[in-house]
């Protein structure tokens, strides 16, 4: 655990993958949710 708080590079980059996943993820969940609500 210590390489994260030397090199804070590398935990940024898993915190960016980690917010677009959630987005993606929110994102394809919403789209189909309202499809299957919508119809």
């Amino acid at each position: 655990m210590g390489f994260c708080i030397a090199n804070p590079l590398p935990a940024a980059l898993l915190v960016v993958q980690a917010v677009i996943f959630n987005r993606v993820a929110r994102t394809i969940a919403a789209t189909f949710s309202g499809r299957r609500r919508r119809r």
